[in-house]
C-alpha cells in the first residue's frame, strides 16, 4: 500500500509566502547575498525564467516565481509598490542591514 502523503511536508510551515517578481534569477541572487538564503528548489521554464523556486532563510521557507505578463500575480514593479512585508528576526540587525545594502537593497523612509 502506498504511503500517505503528508498535508504539511516535513520542514514546511502551514503558511508559506510566495512572491511574484520580475527577474526571479536576480531576486534569488539578492536573497542569497542579503539574507544568506539557501536555494532548496528551482523549476525553470524552457526560456530560462524561473517558474517556481523555494528558498530557506534560517528555519523559514518562502517561494518565488517570475511574473508572466498577465497570467498569475503581478510583480511589485507592475503594481508600482509592494503589498508584501517580510519580517526577519535576527540577533544582529545592523549586520543584516549592512549586508542588505551591499546586496543592492534600497532604504525607503515612509
Amino acid at each position: 500500500m502506498a504511503e500517505k502523503v503528508k498535508a504539511v511536508p516535513e520542514g514546511v510551515n502551514t503558511i508559506t509566502p510566495h512572491l511574484s517578481v520580475r527577474d526571479a534569477g536576480r531576486a534569488i541572487e539578492f536573497y542569497q547575498q542579503a539574507f544568506g538564503a539557501q536555494l532548496a528548489f528551482v523549476l525553470n521554464v524552457p526560456n530560462g525564467k524561473v517558474m517556481h523556486a523555494t528558498l530557506k532563510v534560517g528555519d523559514s521557507r518562502f517561494q518565488l516565481g517570475e511574473e508572466f505578463g498577465g497570467v498569475g500575480t503581478p510583480a511589485p514593479a507592475t503594481l508600482g509598490r509592494s503589498p508584501v512585508v517580510l519580517n526577519i528576526c535576527v540577533e544582529n540587525v545592523d549586520e543584516l542591514f549592512n549586508r542588505d545594502i551591499a546586496a543592492g537593497a534600497k532604504v525607503t523612509v515612509l
